[in-house]
């Protein structure tokens, strides 16, 4: 076991990879981007609002993104919503007001989804295609959250960006690494378990274990909170 530190204030046992565990996980979590020219595309907020920004402008300036919509609830780091954080990061970049929507309330996966599409509304029944944009390690969660809420016949279309901490090749030689990836695929399996490869499944036990020394007690109470 190794010790990730968090916040300064507990120490939290990370499981032991073996290579083919770290390969398994590196295939699962990280996949190549795949967006799509879109009618909407959906942009899941962090404490580091440029980030995401960027890659969703990238996609406008490629004429695939249509209209951003911005989700992302009051962040206690940033003291600011995440949708308006990336609002005011997009205008600073020249991107008119008209062509982006705010979802100020959002507090996990599931919300980004659910109240980004209740933006569009009866709409979203003609969508033909969707992008979001998501860190690349959450990636595989917002997928599969995604596709549970839209209708089967719309694409979803998927543009991801890098940690600033680490990336998909060398996520397993850091502490603060396995720990965010590890306690991501713990989440995936948590409200997502037969999405697991059967290589995984041992592993993502592990890390919910793992992850829930680090999780209040009732962080997963609520169905609605991938």
């Amino acid at each position: 076991m190794d010790l990730h530190y968090l916040d300064g204030k507990r120490t939290v046992p990370i499981p032991c990879l073996s290579e083919q565990e770290i390969r398994a996980v590196s295939s699962y979590l990280f996949f190549p981007d795949d967006p799509l020219v879109a009618e909407y595309t959906i942009v899941l907020g962090i404490s580091l609002a440029s980030r995401p920004v960027e890659r969703a402008v990238d996609l406008y300036r490629r004429g695939l993104s249509g209209r951003l919509i911005f989700t992302g609830g009051y962040n206690h780091r940033s003291r600011a919503t995440e949708a308006e954080l990336m609002a005011a990061e997009a205008r600073r970049l020249n991107i008119d007001s008209k062509m982006f929507l705010c979802e100020c309330t959002a507090t996990n996966t599931y919300e980004n989804f659910l109240n980004a599409l209740a933006l569009v509304g009866q709409e979203v029944s003609s969508v033909n295609a969707l992008n979001f944009v998501a860190i690349d390690y959450h990636a595989r969660r917002s997928l599969l959250t995604a596709r549970s809420l839209l209708p089967p016949n719309v694409l979803i279309g998927k543009a991801g960006y890098q940690s600033v901490y680490f990336d998909s090749e060398n996520w397993s030689r850091s502490s603060r690494g396995r720990f965010d990836v590890l306690n991501e695929l713990s989440k995936v399996f948590h409200y997502f378990p037969d999405t697991i490869p059967s290589a995984l499944k041992s592993l993502s036990e592990r890390a919910l274990v793992m992850g829930s020394q680090h999780r209040s007690p009732n962080a997963f109470s609520q169905r609605e909170m991938p």
